[in-house]
């Protein structure tokens, strides 16, 4: 079985692990490419150094794709890409935005998937092609773009519904995603927490309860999610300001808190620690040494579909969390956490400042549930587990390829 990955991956076309771009991300396919080759499975990329190379070395591309019996990509990668912070942009609207706002350069339309796929030709009734998401693909989850602009976004799901199998990382997002495909199934992320380990000696001091946020593109590395901190649990954390020393981790391309510390210091924070490029991630997450770890969410459609991600890389840690509770019928992105065993679930101001406070005041409670979390994650949630379920479904496409509802996107010039 050899499956194809749409992002660009140096001459030779080899991932590796460390091959992280918004497509390899570590916890949905980077952690897999290793075990994947152990059960015959050959993942390799685009055999380009940088997305501009497309135009200028297409045989070596179509070269690819006849190599391929999956091509697999991810909706964060399959657009216009920026030199400069390497965030993926859906249209030649939104790039000439990003690029008027931050002042970067965005490369040219000609990497778009897109093009790739028609490039496919006849052969794409023999191609299986999979679109693995992680979060809720819609127009709506561009709302730091003006309006104006964000109308100009048409046709974000052609991409989806040319695919003949989509992956989802939880089972709400599953539900969703089934409007756009013949086929869905479920694949949840991964976590290897021997990549969650401390370079840095522990600070001195009160116990450091944690909140990290991902910039999108277009937000700032730190405040791009503070609405979700703003609330129950920012006044939770006040509550027991006395305990804890409340720290933030920003994560994403753009790793600068230029202007944005007073707002930090408005939202309750005691430190900001500096923000880390996904790459260095998980080391950066475990120097921020975690005593328990929080993860609110403000009620939308987009954030009852996330992950239990948080969950994850805190309990990789050892460290406790304190997760949103969601009012009504699940599934919901912390179903998984069982509470009061090896997490903690909250909603509402009471809720989340008694969660916290337990936490705070006993450090051996502190243990047992961030222990019981880690097993957890260790037992459940390895990526080996998680190799052996995508490759269950890159021999699933590669069976029924051609019954995606689309051909191709639309007709254009390869």
């Amino acid at each position: 079985m050899k499956v194809l990955v749409f992002v660009p991956a140096g001459p030779d076309g080899n991932l590796t692990k460390g091959s992280w771009t918004p497509v390899v991300s570590p916890w949905r396919v980077g952690r897999y490419v290793e075990p994947l080759r152990a059960m015959g499975i050959e993942m390799r990329g685009l055999p380009l150094e940088v997305v501009g190379e497309y135009s200028a070395d297409l045989e070596a591309v179509r070269g690819a794709a006849e190599w391929a019996d999956v091509i697999l990509f991810r909706p964060g990668g399959t657009d216009w890409a920026c030199r400069d912070c390497g965030c993926e942009i859906a249209n030649e609207a939104l790039a000439r935005f990003h690029a008027a706002q931050w002042g970067h350069g965005v490369y040219p339309e000609n990497m778009r998937l897109r093009r790739f796929l028609n490039a496919l030709g006849g052969r794409r009734a023999q191609v299986g092609l999979v679109c693995d998401v992680d979060w809720r693909v819609e127009p709506d989850t561009a709302w730091w773009i003006p309006a104006p602009v964000r109308d100009q976004a048409e046709g974000w799901h052609y991409p989806i519904e040319t695919c003949d199998l989509i992956t989802a990382s939880t089972p709400r997002l599953a539900r969703h995603m089934e409007s756009f495909g013949p086929a869905v199934r479920v694949i949840r992320n991964s976590c290897d927490p021997s990549e969650y380990v401390p370079t840095e000696p522990q600070p001195e001091g009160k116990p450091r309860l944690v909140w990290y946020a991902a910039s999108g593109p277009g937000q700032h590395a730190a405040t791009g999610r503070l609405y979700d901190w703003e609330g129950p649990a920012q006044a939770a954390a006040r509550d027991h300001r006395t305990r804890l020393r409340t720290v933030f981790v920003g994560a994403g391309f753009r790793t600068s808190y230029t202007g944005e510390g007073a707002d930090l210091r408005a939202a309750g924070f005691d430190e900001a620690r500096p923000a880390a490029p996904p790459r260095d991630w998980p080391r950066a997450l475990a120097n921020s040494w975690p005593a328990l770890g929080v993860s609110p969410l403000k009620p939308s459609p987009h954030n009852s579909c996330r992950s239990e991600q948080h969950w994850l890389e805190y309990s990789a840690l050892g460290c406790p969390t304190v997760a949103q509770r969601w009012r009504g019928n699940g599934p919901f992105p912390y179903d998984a956490v069982r509470d009061g065993v090896d997490g903690l679930l909250a909603r509402g101001r009471k809720e989340w400042s008694d969660a916290i406070g337990k936490l705070a005041r006993s450090p051996q409670l502190r243990a047992d549930i961030g222990g019981r979390a880690r097993e957890r994650v260790i037992a459940e949630y390895n990526p080996t587990d998680r190799a052996v379920e995508m490759a269950e479904a890159f021999r699933w496409a590669a069976e029924h390829a051609g019954i995606g509802r689309h051909a191709a996107w639309m007709e254009c010039e390869p």
